[in-house]
């Protein structure tokens, strides 16, 4: 793609009418002469620098999800590193296991825990696959698909 044109083909580069006329575009730092129908309105040079600024300001979902993810696992690792051995140790013995499992197995043995979204963690470190959906039991759950997994 030539360099002067936008994705539309559009001269990105313009020579002004008067001094003054140009701008500067934030993203590729090139002077721009504002299209006369969005003067006061044009901010970028062109369509591929608005684009690749939305893009760097909007991180798609899965970035979205891994930094919540990972921000909420932080909030309580301790607890998140006793549910995965709970997970493990069930694995070894049932093959697959959920998250109703390990909740069930830290309640008979007697482990206190404050539920929150670090949960969502606990098969998300390697060694895990994904097996299905199934229903959840605890009452809180209303009944959602939570995933069952198994070792890899």
């Amino acid at each position: 793609m030539d360099d002067s044109l936008d994705l539309f083909g559009m001269p990105i580069q313009a020579v002004p009418i008067r001094s003054g006329d140009t701008r500067e575009c934030p993203e590729c730092r090139r002077p721009f002469l504002p299209y006369k129908r969005a003067e006061g309105r044009q901010v970028f040079c062109g369509t591929e620098c608005r684009v690749r600024a939305w893009k760097r300001d909007n991180p798609d979902g899965a970035d979205l999800k891994a930094r919540g993810k990972t921000l909420a696992a932080d909030r309580n690792p301790e607890m998140l590193q006793t549910f995965r051995r709970l997970a493990r140790e069930l694995a070894l013995e049932a093959g697959e296991v959920c998250i109703d499992d390990v909740r069930a197995r830290a309640e008979l043995l007697g482990i206190r825990y404050e539920s929150g979204n670090w949960i969502g963690s606990v098969f998300s470190e390697p060694g895990w696959q994904f097996v299905r959906y199934r229903r959840a039991t605890h009452a809180s759950a209303h009944a959602r698909p939570v995933g069952v997994w198994r070792l890899s």
